[in-house]
């Protein structure tokens, strides 16, 4: 389904690393791009977000990051490109269960931990 990797980021004898993630199918390029760019920046969000809509406290959140919007409820959720109407190469829309959703920021967040560990972040 997914794979994740470790790459360098170099710049004047400055080195980072990252850790990305990349699906296989090209459909859930989107969700790839939320997860290394937005889930950690709404993590908080996100996590009062699938209370509340398990909860039933709540219909529908939608949340922006910086490259993403992601409108959740207790079904579904769809994560939408915010550059795709900038006339750029925008990522196609994806929507998947929030379910399923749930367990990729959940999924990321834990490889990104131990990354970071492993890498004194």
């Amino acid at each position: 389904m997914y794979e994740l990797k470790e790459i360098t980021l170099k710049n004047k004898g400055y080195e980072k690393k990252r850790l990305v993630i990349r699906f296989f199918e090209e459909k859930y390029a989107i969700l790839a791009e939320f997860l290394m760019s937005d889930a950690k920046l709404l993590s908080h969000e996100l996590e009062l977000a699938f209370d509340k809509v398990r909860t039933n406290r709540a219909d529908k959140i939608v949340l922006t990051g910086n490259r993403c919007a992601v409108e959740i409820n207790k079904i579904r959720t769809e994560i939408t490109d915010l550059y795709e109407d900038l006339n750029q190469e925008g990522y196609q829309p994806l929507t998947i269960s929030t379910e399923k959703f749930h367990e990729y920021v959940n999924m990321w967040k834990n490889h990104l931990t131990e990354f970071n560990k492993i890498n004194n972040k």
